[in-house]
């Protein structure tokens, strides 16, 4: 039987987190609320108006685009990991997962790196524009 695409990237992101998951030793409770609250904070971080930090935030769109940046990361991770249990950071420190993990998925360096794409953005504005017709 023949998988499709979208069928093998998500039994793919699946082991992926489940790696994840052993290497760091924390369960998928902890693992989503690091997601979510580093979610949170990038928005933070990037976007200083509340009102629309609200919108971005309540986005389905902004999500799919954070997990998706949230799981490459996941991926270097463990493609890291399978050569040794340490990795070294972009300082040349010698680094466990937790650490690494920690460093890789900081909402502060995230903000210097990523920015979300125009799809997200636009989506965004446009709940917010009808939000604020609507209002009127």
């Amino acid at each position: 039987m023949k998988l499709s695409q979208t069928l093998r990237r998500k039994l793919a992101a699946i082991a992926t987190r489940e790696r994840i998951l052993s290497l760091l030793s924390i369960d998928e409770v902890e693992y989503f609320s690091m997601q979510f609250e580093t979610g949170l904070l990038y928005l933070s971080l990037i976007i200083k108006d509340a009102t629309i930090r609200q919108y971005i935030g309540t986005s389905p769109q902004y999500w799919k685009w954070w997990n998706n940046q949230w799981l490459l990361r996941d991926e270097q991770l463990v493609h890291r990991a399978e050569f040794s249990n340490y990795v070294i950071d972009d300082a040349g420190n010698l680094c466990y997962e937790q650490c690494y993990y920690s460093h890789y998925h900081d909402a502060h360096r995230l903000a210097n790196e990523i920015f979300p794409n125009s799809i997200v953005l636009n989506d965004s504005y446009a709940a917010m524009v009808q939000f604020l017709i609507d209002d009127k």
